[in-house]
């Protein structure tokens, strides 16, 4: 029976994340996948989420952090913990096909193809975002976090996510702060995160 929750914005340190722009240059498959929390596969429970407060307008190819849909409940399918940052995950799915082979393969020879050749670049952004693939019947693809200036965009920080680069002509900032999801009888209690500068 699931516990009823309240919110509870928590006494940590904002964080403020900037993308300075690189305008011209191939929008690339972002490279630096991770998770910022461990997941058990037997008390999936969410304890807080992140927040992403906007300070500027985020457009696709802006700088925005890329989020592999629906990671969490396909990670749930796994009969051990995933511990925190990813890596063994990320090597089991990196053997199922190449879709997740290429997506967490710094050195795949795509990479430089699309460096070279801008719309085989364009044809893997659609490989990747729209078409996707299917992992042990979940619906997987990449989905960019971008906003307008004053939203609030509420993440799950178990998902994979990895920055991006920043093709616009503004820079990206963004501040992030958590909520946590607090036991309706619970007392408030204040205490400090660690900050991660790769979101």
């Amino acid at each position: 029976q699931a516990t009823k929750r309240r919110l509870s914005c928590r006494r940590s340190r904002a964080v403020l994340f900037v993308n300075c722009p690189r305008p011209g240059a191939p929008w690339m498959i972002p490279t630096g996948w991770h998770t910022d929390l461990s997941v058990d596969p037997d008390c999936l429970e969410l304890s807080f989420v992140y927040v992403f407060a906007y300070l500027d307008d985020v457009d696709s190819e802006g700088g925005a952090t890329v989020v592999l849909e629906n990671s969490v409940p396909r990670i749930a399918l796994e009969a051990e913990v995933l511990r925190k940052n990813g890596k063994h995950m990320m090597k089991r799915l990196a053997a199922e096909n190449n879709w997740f082979a290429d997506l967490f393969d710094k050195e795949a020879g795509f990479r430089s193809r699309c460096r070279a050749d801008p719309q085989k670049a364009r044809d893997e952004v659609s490989r990747f975002f729209s078409e996707g693939t299917i992992s042990l019947g979940i619906q997987m693809k990449l989905a960019e976090l971008s906003g307008k200036s004053g939203d609030l965009v509420l993440w799950d920080p178990r998902t994979f996510h990895s920055p991006s680069g920043n093709n616009s002509d503004r820079p990206r900032s963004v501040i992030r702060f958590r909520i946590d999801l607090l036991p309706i009888d619970s007392k408030l209690h204040w205490s400090f995160d660690e900050a991660d500068p790769r979101q």
